[in-house]
């Protein structure tokens, strides 16, 4: 192989190794609880579906996009219920919340003044959360609270 055919193919390696590689960085979601520590992180493969530990009572849900939802499934042995909180201001919502438990029932959309709350059906809720825009990552706050 000639010296410049090399140089080439060396000069190709160097351009595509970092996009090869950082496809599976790019596409994955994780799920961190305040109360366990470490976080699961799921790639595109997975299905996009969390299921939330019963000792998780508040935790961050983070996904990035190329793929624009990410669905949890929360279960405790009596009725609860989850909220959902984001910082940003009114009309620029991120995010919406969806019960899935409900026939992928529209619930609402958090800002830095209102929280997004819903119930459970029993002791199991599933919520599917679905991005409104394009966003590099987005970051979705819950605290899940039993009915007394």
């Amino acid at each position: 192989m000639e010296t410049s055919n090399l140089l080439l193919v060396g000069a190709l390696f160097l351009f595509m190794a970092p996009v090869c590689l950082s496809v599976p960085l790019w596409d994955r979601a994780s799920l961190a609880c305040a109360s366990i520590p470490g976080k699961q992180v799921l790639d595109e493969e997975s299905g996009r579906y969390f299921l939330v530990p019963q000792t998780c009572e508040q935790g961050e849900v983070a996904w990035r996009m190329t793929q624009s939802y990410v669905a949890l499934r929360f279960w405790r042995p009596k009725p609860f219920k989850v909220c959902f909180s984001s910082n940003t201001p009114v009309n620029y919502e991120k995010y919406s919340v969806f019960n899935a438990s409900f026939g992928n029932m529209f619930v609402g959309s958090p800002n830095m003044y209102r929280k997004v709350c819903v119930n459970s059906i029993g002791n199991r809720l599933d919520i599917v959360l679905l991005a409104k825009k394009s966003f590099y990552v987005m970051r979705a706050k819950f605290t899940v609270q039993c009915n007394s």
